[in-house]
């Protein structure tokens, strides 16, 4: 799985993070012969709509089901499974804990998951 791949704005250039992944994407065939597919989303909460592995002839497959985090009131961000482990330690429910703590509940976006087949 590609995770958060991201180019500075100040090493950008037109086609760049296609060209990245074609190079990465060769190492691996010859590297790790045993890996048959690479995995990567694109993440619409961020603007992403997959152009990057579109380009490079990757299969979009579908999408993932929405998903949801947390935010106090200062925006702070806290991970849906973090704050369900704090309360199962405290005996409550993942709702009555965020609740008990004024947390907001923010529900985000399906991703859009993409393979590229390597055994071709």
């Amino acid at each position: 799985e590609l995770d958060r791949f991201c180019i500075d704005p100040l090493y950008q250039k037109k086609n760049f993070a296609s060209w990245l992944t074609s190079r990465i994407i060769k190492l691996i065939k010859k590297d790790f012969v045993d890996i048959k597919s690479l995995v990567s989303f694109a993440d619409p909460q961020f603007g992403h709509s997959g152009s990057m592995y579109k380009a490079a002839n990757w299969t979009e497959v579908g999408t993932t089901a929405k998903s949801y985090f947390y935010q106090d009131d200062d925006g702070n961000e806290i991970n849906k499974k973090v704050l369900y482990d704090q309360a199962k330690k405290q005996n409550m429910t993942e709702r009555k804990y965020y609740e008990s703590l004024n947390l907001k509940k923010i529900v985000t976006p399906a991703k859009i998951k993409f393979i590229y087949n390597l055994m071709v």
